[in-house]
């Protein structure tokens, strides 16, 4: 057999062996998705809708959530994108999850468990000599200009 030959059937091999691996990747991460979803689950759809699920039905394949209290929606279960956890939303809560995460690490004696302690990031670090750039302040007229008002695209229709 020629070289070439060899080379092709090797790279051949190897496409398919991870093709293989990557859809078996993607259908167990679906298998874990649907097992997470369940009633009372809160969700977000693929159009970026966050709710609860209210009731799954795994015949018409529909799942219908509670976006707001008395507002239900019936969409395609394939439409629900991941289930929410209690992820941080804004930096404020990602700083308040942190220092309460911080406040649980000092125990009973008051002695800071960990080692490791991080320093603020708005506050330069001791070694840092390095003066911080100013900012120069922006005037409000050389922001964006206003948008134009729209024009009417429709004709008035007598009657």
């Amino acid at each position: 057999m020629d070289l070439s030959l060899i080379l092709l059937f090797a790279v051949l091999i190897i496409f398919v062996v991870f093709t293989f691996r990557s859809n078996k990747r993607r259908k167990q991460e679906l298998e874990t998705l649907q097992s997470q979803m369940v009633p009372g689950a809160e969700v977000m759809t693929r159009a970026g809708i966050y709710g609860t699920i209210v009731s799954i039905d795994d015949v018409a394949n529909e799942a219908i959530i509670e976006s707001t209290p008395g507002t239900q929606l019936r969409v395609h279960r394939d439409a629900l994108a991941k289930v929410v956890t209690d992820e941080p939303r804004s930096v404020e809560e990602a700083k308040a999850l942190a220092d309460a995460e911080a406040a649980a690490a000092v125990d009973e004696t008051g002695e800071v468990q960990d080692a490791d302690v991080e320093t603020s990031v708005d506050a330069p670090a001791a070694s840092d000599t390095t003066t911080p750039a100013t900012a120069t302040p922006v005037d409000d007229a050389e922001q964006a200009p206003a948008p134009r008002p729209r024009r009417r695209t429709t004709k008035k229709v007598d009657e």
